[in-house]
């Protein structure tokens, strides 16, 4: 009984945070992206391929259940969002206007996008870096490394960088 009153508070926690960063839309520059660019839109059934998971070790998994690394990728980063919904949804593959931060969530409002670098299943830093959903406050990026923590992940390393200070 008091573990399920002790998540009950977490989660408490968390949507609180949550609600506290307000939404981030669209860019106007993107809007008609998807007509103009061809941009790819992944529907709300198909986004559960680009969840992110947590184990027991506090380890970031793909949806698969892989433990991620991104160092070798071309720029050592994966993209993310932080849905309105509260999922946090990440892809490492990245084609500018094509397959981009908007194509994870259809081009829904986000909490926060960025980018992640993970080092065998930890983060090592976290932006809010991204073209199409500009950051707003440090309140958005913080809501996400919260949510993180809630998820169980391990980021007692994790350096956090702000689109301001990028």
């Amino acid at each position: 009984m008091k573990t399920l009153l002790t998540i009950a508070m977490i989660l408490q926690s968390a949507l609180a945070l949550a609600g506290q960063s307000e939404l981030i839309q669209l860019d106007t520059d993107f809007k008609d992206e998807q007509r103009i660019n061809k941009t790819i839109y992944v529907p709300q059934e198909e986004r559960s391929q680009y969840e992110i998971k947590i184990n027991d070790k506090g380890l970031i998994l793909d949806s698969e259940g892989n433990v991620l690394d991104t160092r070798n990728l071309a720029n050592g980063t994966a993209m993310f969002v932080y849905s309105k919904e509260g999922k946090i949804y990440l892809s490492t593959v990245r084609k500018p206007l094509i397959f981009d931060h908007s194509s994870l969530v259809g081009g829904e409002d986000v909490i926060v996008a960025g980018s992640m670098n993970v080092n065998r299943g930890r983060i090592d830093y976290i932006t809010d870096a991204s073209a199409m959903y500009e950051a707003t406050s440090h309140g958005n990026l913080k809501s996400v490394i919260h949510r993180l923590n809630v998820m169980g992940a391990d980021t007692q390393k994790m350096r956090a960088f702000f689109q301001n200070n990028f």
